[in-house]
């Protein structure tokens, strides 16, 4: 079923003219991909966490438990809400989103952006100040495999506490245990070895220096270290690209597609 309908979608495409690649695919799907003619490129790795796990407890999670530790002590709350949400935290969250972006533009392909539509898909957690002031907040991707939980945006204020980003994380952690969340998808974290080694194709030491220096908005760097705190699994990650176009060319198009400002990506 799962052949047929790939099937499909690729004729659509071709008989449109145009000449598809796949982003983000699993390593289970690659043999499947590659029957209909795709080569791959590694982009980097997922961090998964598991769940039923996951701990503050520990020698190695010190740091993790004093942060969560010091939120509690400072009266800062967490709450998962679920949609339609009202205009008055629409509003709150706009605050927010708007302060943290700074006047920068957003992209829309590989990652979410704000917009009131795509939010009221899926519950928000959010984190508040003693004094109830929304300081941060976090948007669950819309649900599409029983057990698993990601987030799209994560944003907060400048000014908000140190720590708030893991504080949020590992309230999420707590929500999602006690729902019966098995894992827990952190998001990629590029490679920026890809490509690099001495017996590397040409074409994948060109399309590696494309595809790790092209200016996202969000800054990469850092980004697999901070992850290990959590002690996930890592998993990989590919662009399937057709067999008579060249990898340079393909990364080039996907990076683009990456950058496009947000109001040039139709959202359904």
């Amino acid at each position: 079923e799962h052949s047929q309908v790939i099937a499909s979608f690729l004729r659509r495409v071709e008989d449109l003219g145009y000449i598809p690649n796949i982003y983000q695919i699993q390593a289970q799907n690659m043999s499947l991909y590659h029957d209909f003619g795709f080569n791959f490129f590694k982009l980097g790795e997922e961090a998964i966490v598991d769940i039923p796990s996951f701990t503050v407890s520990g020698k190695k999670r010190a740091g993790l438990r004093s942060i969560k530790n010091r939120f509690e002590r400072e009266g800062m709350t967490f709450e998962v809400v679920e949609p339609p949400f009202s205009d008055a935290l629409l509003a709150e969250l706009q605050e927010v989103s708007d302060e943290w972006l700074g006047g920068k533009s957003e992209k829309g392909f590989s990652l979410g952006y704000f917009h009131e539509p795509y939010l009221n898909r899926a519950p928000i957690g959010i984190m508040r100040e003693t004094e109830g002031r929304l300081i941060g907040f976090m948007t669950f991707m819309p649900a599409y495999q029983d057990g698993v939980l990601s987030i799209d945006l994560m944003r907060f204020r400048p000014d908000g506490p140190n720590g708030i980003m893991d504080a949020m994380f590992i309230r999420l952690f707590e929500y999602a245990k006690d729902e019966g969340y098995r894992t827990f998808n952190m998001g990629m974290a590029p490679l920026s070895s890809v490509g690099e080694d001495e017996t590397s194709f040409w074409q994948e030491r060109v399309a590696a220096d494309v595809f790790n220096n092209i200016r996202y908005m969000y800054s990469f760097t850092g980004l697999r270290r901070y992850k290990e705190k959590y002690d996930p699994k890592w998993e990989g990650r590919y662009l399937a690209y057709r067999k008579r176009q060249s990898l340079p060319m393909a990364i080039l198009k996907a990076t683009r597609l990456i950058s496009r400002k947000k109001d040039r990506i139709l959202l359904p």
